[in-house]
């Protein structure tokens, strides 16, 4: 084991004085020396080590949040190297430069648009606002000033309304007593024609006999007849009173 050992490091000794003195050349007799295996004790070593330090970046990690996450807690980039294909799109990256700046490692010039980007701004601006800035606030003083006078208008109608009310609430009150006088009317009307129907009979008749019914129905159509006469009376009176004012005139 010692002999082991012993040969190890009269190797690795070697190694160091040919870099220390700068002349790396391999020949044919240096093959052994250029084909020396690492030191699987070594490796081992520094697996055990990196081993460690995850388990014990794990037990730090309380939150148990993804890397990515995390990464955003501690105000760090999300993700070192791109996972999708979305992270390698202008919008993300521009994203990521705005918020970690030169830390995201993002050329800052794509925050600039392009010469392409700038002229299909322009023809999207040209087609949703096809009027320039004048002609836009004047379409917006005209708008404000119409509204303006509708507002006005209307105010001016509600005053004018105000002053009819008093008028207003006369005739309303008058449409109510003229309908209450023709009810009244009405049933006046109705009762007086039962009456008559019952001195017809002579004697008290339920009014929901047929007879009776039949009679009142009677009694109706003779009202509305006289009624009809009665008009027809009137008109033709006024009309001869027409006539003879008028021949009066020509006299």
């Amino acid at each position: 084991m010692a002999l082991l050992f012993e040969s190890k490091l009269s190797k690795l000794k070697d190694i160091l004085s040919v870099f220390r003195y700068g002349s790396v050349r391999l020949s044919s007799n240096d093959a052994s020396l250029a084909n020396v295996p690492e030191d699987p004790i070594e490796d081992e070593h520094e697996l055990e080590r990196r081993q460690r330090e995850e388990m014990i970046e794990m037990k730090r990690n309380v939150s148990r949040l993804q890397p990515s996450h995390r990464n955003i807690v501690h105000d760090q980039l999300p993700y070192p190297e791109p996972q999708a294909k979305y992270h390698l799109t202008e919008r993300y990256r521009r994203r990521m430069y705005g918020r970690y700046g030169s830390a995201s490692g993002v050329y800052p010039g794509i925050m600039w648009p392009t010469v392409k980007d700038i002229e299909e701004r322009k023809e999207y601006e040209s087609f949703k606002y096809p009027n320039t800035i004048q002609e836009m606030v004047k379409n917006q003083v005209d708008e404000i000033l119409d509204r303006e006078d509708k507002i006005n208008k209307r105010q001016e109608q509600i005053k004018a309304n105000m002053k009819k009310l008093e008028q207003w609430i006369k005739e309303l009150h008058s449409k109510r007593a003229h309908k209450m006088k023709a009810a009244l009317a009405e049933r006046e009307k109705k009762e007086r024609l039962i009456e008559e129907v019952r001195r017809h009979f002579g004697f008290t008749v339920d009014p929901r006999e047929e007879r009776f019914q039949e009679m009142m129905l009677k009694k109706e159509r003779e009202e509305r007849r006289m009624a009809k006469e009665q008009r027809k009376q009137l008109r033709e009176e006024k009309y001869l009173a027409e006539l003879m004012s008028e021949s009066g005139k020509k006299g």
